[in-house]
């Protein structure tokens, strides 16, 4: 057929290899539709002396931050680990300009404990990852006159 796009090949590739492809195009289509994506990863660390006891993980989009994973050793749980690493994680999301926290948590997890830091259920998935369900929760985050996160 004469003007027809070449076939494309699909190929399996890194996740920096994607990523700095979906990085470079982004720009262009945000541009078009008016809105600033801003898509920033981060993470953070717990430690107690010279030992990692904690770790986050976590981006930021469009005013949302995403937690990704918060996880503790297994030997240091119930220790206030857990939240001192979501505090700073709200902080961080705050101070990027956040408006609300987003994170999903299976039923073996740790539901009640985002539930506590004020997350609410807004979605239940059955049947999900290794058959379970999983809940996506969130929370919206306001402010105080001084900036700071009003609870």
């Amino acid at each position: 057929m004469p003007g027809s796009p070449e076939p494309c090949l699909v190929r399996e590739s890194t996740t920096r290899e994607a990523d700095a492809f979906a990085r470079s195009q982004w720009p262009l289509y945000n541009a078009e539709a008016g809105i600033d994506w801003d898509f920033r990863p981060g993470g953070l660390l717990a430690q107690r002396g010279d030992q990692t006891v904690g770790a986050v993980t976590f981006h930021t989009v469009g005013g949302v931050g995403h937690l990704g994973q918060l996880i503790v050793a297994k030997h240091r749980q119930r220790e206030g680990i857990g939240r001192a690493l979501y505090e700073r994680f709200e902080r961080v999301c705050l101070a990027r300009g956040c408006h609300k926290l987003s994170l999903e948590t299976a039923e073996w997890q740790a539901r009640e404990f985002y539930a506590r830091l004020g997350f609410s259920v807004i979605l239940t998935k059955t049947n999900d990852r290794c058959g379970g369900t999983w809940f996506v929760m969130e929370k919206v985050l306001s402010r105080d006159a001084s900036g700071r996160s009003a609870r």
